[in-house]
């Protein structure tokens, strides 16, 4: 009896053992009606003395089809080709390797779109996490899901898009606007930060960043673009955390009120555990001071202004490094003499 699965069509991936046919293997395909696709980039060759730019298959024997299994099957037994539907190379798995129309379709159009040469890279070569999936929004690679990373060799930060377990194609990132992929509800162990102190440490410096530091100017480009990403990967990791000392909650809630703020996102619910961990800090901690000293100047509260420049001016003039820090920072916000 056949299996519901055999019957399903979708993409998977060919092999051929027929060297440097993968074009013309893909034009008789095309001409018997089966949905096929090979990756292809140009190169330089030299015919006939003269240096000519052609298009040459990405990836040597391997073509990507879509149909059943079934049908694929029956069709490649009977191809003058020596064709077969791959296994995977690099896990256990006995499967045939298939791709989602997703994950096919963002390929294909990193594939046609790009205006430079595509590098490749083979699975074990690049560790690619979930929590790191971002979606590109404008421009040539709109809609398109991948990951931004570093790739040795290269000075600019790469949009990667990965077939699995088949290749990985990597091209440098143009400066579209990117938002982190929501992840699933009951993805735990990307829902949650591994390094509280450390994530906290993070986002509220990239924060202030985005909020303070960062030129006008990268709003456009991509160093905005990868610090608003990185502050949602570390924002949605550190928002299920709860400190279990009032210090403690009391800096991840203003890490992520700032971020709130710089992303300009969830800003009720990072106020309200703002202000929550403000009561529960004791008065004379100057984390509660800070605290107090952003939800002012976010809300624009002049009073909430002058009590804190009281405060200071009760100050002995011996400051403590942290009263120190306080004055600092205050002054940035609230720029006057007292």
């Amino acid at each position: 009896m056949e299996s519901p699965a055999s019957q399903k069509e979708q993409w998977f991936v060919v092999g051929t053992l027929t060297k440097n046919k993968e074009i013309v293997i893909r034009d008789a395909l095309t001409t018997d009606n089966v949905c096929c696709y090979v990756p292809l980039r140009y190169t330089i060759k030299v015919v006939k003395k003269q240096k000519q730019r052609m298009l040459v298959p990405a990836i040597n024997g391997l073509i990507f089809v879509r149909g059943t299994q079934d049908e694929l099957k029956d069709y490649l037994q009977s191809s003058k080709y020596q064709l077969f539907l791959r296994k995977s190379t690099f896990s256990r798995k006995q499967d045939y390797l298939t791709v989602t129309d997703r994950a096919m379709h963002d390929f294909m159009r990193v594939m046609e779109r790009a205006e430079e040469e595509v590098k490749f890279f083979k699975p074990d070569e690049i560790q690619l996490r979930e929590g790191d999936k971002i979606i590109v929004k404008g421009g040539m690679f709109d809609g398109v899901e991948g990951y931004v990373m570093r790739i040795a060799g290269k000075r600019n930060k790469q949009l990667v898009v990965s077939i699995p377990e088949v290749t990985i194609a990597a091209v440098t990132l143009s400066p579209e606007m990117i938002e982190l992929k929501e992840r699933k509800e009951n993805d735990k162990d990307n829902l949650r930060s591994k390094d509280v102190v450390g994530d906290t440490k993070r986002l509220t410096e990239l924060s202030k960043r985005l909020l303070f530091s960062m030129p006008d100017k990268y709003c456009v480009e991509d160093e905005y673009n990868i610090t608003k990403n990185e502050m949602q990967r570390i924002y949605h990791r550190l928002k299920p955390m709860k400190g279990v000392i009032a210090e403690l909650e009391g800096r991840i809630a203003l890490a992520l009120y700032l971020a709130s703020k710089a992303l300009k996102e969830d800003e009720d619910y990072a106020t309200e555990r703002l202000l929550a961990a403000i009561k529960k800090i004791k008065e004379t901690s100057i984390l509660r001071l800070f605290l107090m000293l952003y939800h002012a100047y976010f809300t624009h509260d002049s009073e909430a202004g002058d009590k804190l420049r009281l405060i200071i001016g009760s100050w002995d003039g011996k400051y403590s490094e942290a009263q120190r820090r306080f004055i600092e920072e205050f002054d940035k916000l609230f720029p006057s003499t007292y």
